[in-house]
């Protein structure tokens, strides 16, 4: 009786271990799967490109199928949709006095038909802390750079329009109301500070 128990519990510890054996094995195999898993996820995470707006592609730098695209590069530029427009202006020097954030400003899109096209209303958002070069002269000047909110409610003026970047427009900034005579006098008034504060 005592040899057939030892028997028994032998059978029954070979049998223990065999089952731990085979979940190690197990365990070992899910672990290799597990891996394998997370990196399937990742080259189909790299794979994939989810876009931060939903909008339109306007620019594509990258058009071949299976390529490479390095870190940080730009892969294209997206127009938003049901988002204001930002039209960037280029302020002279010597009118940055004059232009604050909160400022009304009117916009004339003159790529389009001026007959058509009403004046759409914007407000000056950004002005830049410094000037910044501006190449886009013949000569080298410095300029400030503004930026001016369009809401959707005014595009929606303008049926069927589709900005596109680099779309020239005009913008006038409403600065401070001055009367006639004050326009013309300034000139005169400046002049004449500075004839008085010379040494």
């Amino acid at each position: 009786v005592i040899k057939h128990e030892q028997e028994m519990r032998q059978t029954e510890n070979a049998y223990r271990q065999a089952a731990l054996d085979e979940l190690e094995g197990v365990e070992t195999e899910l672990d290799s799967i597990r891996e394998q898993s997370r990196e399937a996820q990742n080259v189909l995470r790299r794979a994939t490109i989810n876009a931060p707006v939903s909008g339109t592609v306007v620019r594509l730098f990258y058009h071949t199928s299976g390529g490479v695209i390095e870190s940080g590069k730009s892969i294209m530029e997206i127009l938003p949709a049901n988002v204001p427009l930002i039209i960037e202006a280029q302020v002279p020097r010597t009118e940055i006095d004059n232009v604050k954030v909160g400022q009304k400003a009117t916009v004339r899109l003159v790529a389009l038909n001026a007959r058509t096209t009403p004046v759409l209303n914007g407000e000056v958002y950004y002005v830049s802390a410094d000037s910044l070069p501006d190449a886009s002269g013949p000569t080298a000047k410095e300029v400030y750079l503004a930026r001016v909110n369009l809401p959707v409610s005014e595009l929606a003026r303008v049926p069927g329009f589709v900005p596109t970047p680099g779309m020239p427009a005009e913008i006038l900034i409403q600065t401070a109301e001055r009367t006639f005579f004050s326009y013309l006098s300034k000139p005169i008034k400046d002049s004449m500070a500075r004839a008085f504060n010379e040494r």
